[in-house]
């Protein structure tokens, strides 16, 4: 038996036509209101050469290219960070000692509920002010790497363990 088995029934024929069906309206669907979006935008001028001619010059695209290898940088710093730390607390989780277990379980609890973008507002905001100042990048890298959002959860975690059983 595959692994997409285990989850659901592959459907049948009527059901493959309804999920044809309702990706190609969802697809248009998609497409219209893109194309008002843009329309709108048009109309009232937002899309003038005048408007956008600032983000092409030197100082602008080389400003954005920076923020945009500062944002790889700390996605995979933060990954990195994140996959060996996140294998040691569900070890911790599933062993037998109950204060390594509490103490795992607590963190992932806390850390798992809490938004990522308030862990960067504390790592930027609280600790300077409580005296714990770390560059930029580490105040960005490391409350990535903590936080985990419900889909995350359940793509990352929940889903592999339901499928591997």
């Amino acid at each position: 038996m595959s692994a997409t088995r285990v989850l659901f029934d592959e459907p049948g024929p009527r059901g493959r036509r309804r999920t044809l069906v309702g990706s190609v309206l969802v697809g248009v669907a998609m497409v219209a209101v893109f194309y008002l979006g843009l329309a709108n935008l048009a109309d009232t001028g937002e899309l003038a050469v005048a408007k956008w001619k600032p983000f092409w010059q030197r100082w602008a695209v080389a400003f954005l290219l920076e923020g945009l290898w500062g944002t790889l940088l700390v996605t995979v710093v933060s990954a990195v960070l994140c996959f060996p730390a996140g294998g040691l607390l569900a070890v911790g989780r599933a062993g037998r000692n109950p204060v390594v277990r509490w103490f795992c379980t607590a963190y992932i609890e806390v850390f798992r509920s809490v938004p990522t973008l308030l862990l960067v507002f504390v790592f930027l905001f609280a600790l300077p002010g409580a005296g714990i100042n770390l560059p930029i990048f580490w105040m960005l890298a490391l409350p990535i790497a903590m936080g985990m959002t419900p889909a995350k959860a359940m793509r990352l975690v929940i889903m592999p363990q339901a499928v591997g059983r």
